[in-house]
């Protein structure tokens, strides 16, 4: 899964919505996130 994130119209937000058995996470105890940004600042 992945996406991009635009800061066109005031943006720079992302979400997302799962149940955790779509993906087998319904026995998880955490979620670990690989996050990476560009650099850019405002």
């Amino acid at each position: 899964m992945g996406g991009a994130v635009s800061l066109d119209h005031n943006g720079g937000f992302a979400s997302i919505r799962v149940q955790p058995q779509e993906y087998g996470l319904s026995e998880a105890t955490a979620l670990i996130l690989r996050i990476l940004g560009d650099g850019q600042t405002l």
